[in-house]
């Protein structure tokens, strides 16, 4: 049965991501048409979403527009170029990466990818409780631009200070801190951020097919499935 993406653009993918491998064909999700980045610029037409470790875009694209070969729209809202590294892992597959990538997960989990400066103010009046995270390299520090020569960065302390500081006219308790970041924590902290996705809202679906027909022509799939 022809789907949606039947009638896309095909181009030369290298799925393994080996240099000099060989080559599949694969439908080209980057091929897309303005009328989804138009819906979006209003923050009425689509609604934010978390993705839980179960989700697939297909399973999310039969929720959202009963077909789940739409998952393509999913993909586009979100600037998805690629399902299988952009779509953030569920925690089977997120621990083979782990192992494929650095070897094992107990390397991963002892080794560092870089310290951050953990900065904690507390307002005393309001209690309000702020936290500022500086990336270290190594155990190294700096506010300064690149160009900022190695030996103006400072020194990061390893155990925590409290230091009181005044701030627009209140006194605040500043807690200095540093923190280790395991490649493995890297690697989790940046599958976690994939988590969040705008789903568009079901009444614009209609919307989306009749622009991709227009756009496709003669060339479009007749597998169209009808809201209900």
């Amino acid at each position: 049965m022809s789907t949606f993406l039947d009638a896309f653009p095909k181009v030369q993918y290298d799925i393994e991501r080996r240099l000099y491998s060989n080559f599949d064909t694969v439908t080209n999700i980057t091929f897309r048409f303005g009328i989804i980045k138009n819906i979006l610029n209003n923050i009425s037409t689509y609604y934010e979403y978390t993705i839980k470790e179960s989700d697939t875009p297909e399973i999310l694209a039969e929720k959202a527009y009963n077909n789940p070969e739409a998952y393509w729209i999913i993909l586009y809202a979100n600037d998805i170029y690629d399902p299988q590294y952009d779509w953030p892992l569920n925690s089977t597959n997120f621990g083979k990466y782990i192992i494929n990538k650095y070897g094992s997960l107990a390397w991963a989990k002892t080794n560092y990818h870089h310290y951050e400066k953990v900065i904690r103010r507390e307002e005393p009046l309001s209690g309000i409780v702020t936290e500022q995270r500086l990336v270290v390299n190594y155990d190294k520090l700096t506010n300064n631009t690149p160009d900022v020569p190695y030996d103006y960065y400072l020194n990061l302390p390893a155990t925590q200070s409290v230091e009181t500081i005044n701030m627009n006219g209140q006194t605040v308790t500043e807690i200095i801190s540093r923190d280790a970041i395991s490649y493995y924590d890297y690697e989790e902290q940046l599958n976690e951020k994939k988590r969040q996705i705008k789903i568009i809202k079901r009444e614009y679906y209609t919307q989306i097919i009749n622009e991709y027909n227009n756009m496709m022509g003669d060339k479009v799939a007749p597998y169209i499935r009808t809201l209900v």
